[in-house]
């Protein structure tokens, strides 16, 4: 089996893209290192003597694709990299203002992230609340009503609600739940 029936589809891929670039006369930007110095010294006796002249070339040619692919690489990583901190930034800001009152809570009841209709409906900034059990926000008559939605027995991202009231700071509100599932983040909203 030759070595690029070994590959994977993208693997093969990859390399072509490479062996293109270097046909093309591409260079790889990426800064010599003390390795490469000593890889090519080593090339260059190889290259030397008539007998191993030609292993030495096509090594050279597999070390040029293989630096090549890594540049791809880097290049991919890179523009994913940007493409998921402007989602990341895109939907932050979405939770963040929207028009719906909503908490993240983590596997333990924590808020972890509280948007700013949430803050003024529990009538503290987003700051106080996050890091707290939410439950803790609630008169404590509301407490088991709330833990019994949360922990109870929705499953499979079911949303299920229950009316609660909070410390003080808020009136009675109805909340709906996509329950916790294997310890992770479950969302609240807050309806009037």
């Amino acid at each position: 089996m030759s070595s690029i029936a070994a590959l994977s589809h993208w693997d093969v891929a990859l390399r072509l893209q490479a062996e293109t670039r270097l046909l093309s006369g591409t260079r790889v930007t990426s800064p010599p290192s003390a390795a490469d110095a000593q890889v090519l010294a080593q090339l260059m006796k190889l290259a030397s003597d008539p007998e191993t002249a030609g292993d030495a070339l096509r090594l050279l040619h597999e070390i040029q694709v293989h630096q090549v692919e890594l540049a791809l690489q880097r290049e991919q990583a890179e523009t994913e990299h940007q493409d998921l901190q402007q989602r990341v930034a895109h939907y932050t800001a979405l939770f963040e203002h929207s028009p719906v009152a909503s908490v993240v809570l983590d596997g333990a009841g924590k808020a972890i992230e509280v948007n700013a209709a949430a803050a003024q409906w529990l009538g503290h900034s987003p700051y106080h609340c996050v890091g707290r059990a939410f439950e803790d926000l609630l008169m404590p008559e509301s407490r088991e009503a709330f833990r019994a939605l949360l922990w109870g027995e929705a499953t499979d991202g079911v949303l299920e609600t229950c009316v609660v009231q909070g410390d003080g700071h808020w009136r009675p509100v109805r909340l709906k739940v996509a329950p916790a599932q294997a310890l992770g983040p479950a969302m609240v909203v807050l309806l009037d």
